[in-house]
Parts: C-alpha cells; sequence; structure tokens
C-alpha cells in the first residue's frame, strides 16, 4: 500500500511536470519568468541531455511507473477487502483523473495563465514514441523510486 501511494502521488506529480515544461519553458522565454523547475529540466542536468530526450525520458519514467502501479493494485486487490479495495480503487481514479485533466485543460496552452484569450498559444506535448515507454517496464534508474519493485 505504502508503495501504492507513493506512485499515485509520484505519478500526478510527473504528469503534470510533463505537461506543463512546454508552458514554463514559453513564459520563461517570453515573460522572463524564473528558470523551469520540474522533472524535464532536473532529468537533463543529471543526465547530461537535451530537453526533448530529458522529455521522452520523463514520458517513460511516468509510463513504467503506470505500469508498476497497474501491477501492484491488482496484486493488492486479489488479497483485500472491500474498504481496501476501494481505497486502492479511488488513488487509481485520482491518476486517471489528474491524466484526463492535465491532457484536457487550456490551463497548460494559455500562457497567461488564465488571462485574455490570446493568439499567440503554447503547443500542448506532442505524442511520445510509445516503443520507448516499453523499454523500461523493471525498476526505474532512480534510487529513491527503485523500492517500488521490491513489493
Amino acid at each position: 500500500m505504502h508503495a501504492l501511494q507513493d506512485i499515485s502521488a509520484a505519478l500526478v506529480g510527473w504528469c503534470n511536470d510533463i505537461v506543463s515544461y512546454n508552458k514554463e519553458a514559453f513564459r520563461e522565454q517570453h515573460f522572463g519568468f524564473p528558470g523551469i523547475q520540474n522533472l524535464v529540466p532536473v532529468l537533463a542536468h543529471e543526465r547530461g541531455c537535451s530537453m526533448d530526450e530529458a522529455a521522452r525520458q520523463a514520458v517513460v519514467m511516468h509510463d513504467t511507473a503506470m505500469h508498476r502501479m497497474a501491477e501492484l493494485s491488482e496484486q493488492v486487490r486479489r488479497q483485500a477487502g472491500p474498504g481496501l479495495s476501494r481505497y486502492v480503487e479511488g488513488l487509481c481514479q485520482w491518476v486517471r483523473g489528474s491524466l484526463e485533466w492535465h491532457l484536457t485543460t487550456d490551463r497548460y496552452a494559455d500562457p497567461n495563465n488564465p488571462g485574455e484569450p490570446v493568439a499567440d498559444r503554447v503547443a500542448m506535448p506532442t505524442v511520445v514514441d510509445c516503443s520507448t515507454a516499453t523499454a523500461a517496464l523493471g525498476p526505474l534508474e532512480v534510487p529513491a523510486v527503485a523500492w517500488w519493485w521490491d513489493c
């Protein structure tokens, strides 16, 4: 259960960082906002790669964690009573709802957040080649979360 709670919180945060990166970069370049502080530039800095590659790696991390959450939630549900099953379902719905909201809200396309309608909109992230996401279904090479695969 601790791993499921941890994974669900990470998924919501990582999704936000992936989707908001374009807007944060746009606002930094066009409006002089402070430097971007989210998963994508952290990965680029830590791994010495481009922002595009870091964005791809962030998606792989997200999708790998999503896969692990699905595995663990099924394991827990097989042994859980009704109350715990509802809680696990709630965690899954939270992650799903967050993902849907992030991908459908206009929040990340409006650089004024929110403001008056603007002609200069920020591009939402595009779909990343899914073949990269299936390559990393084992433990992530992130020490802070590697324990999710020890459960």
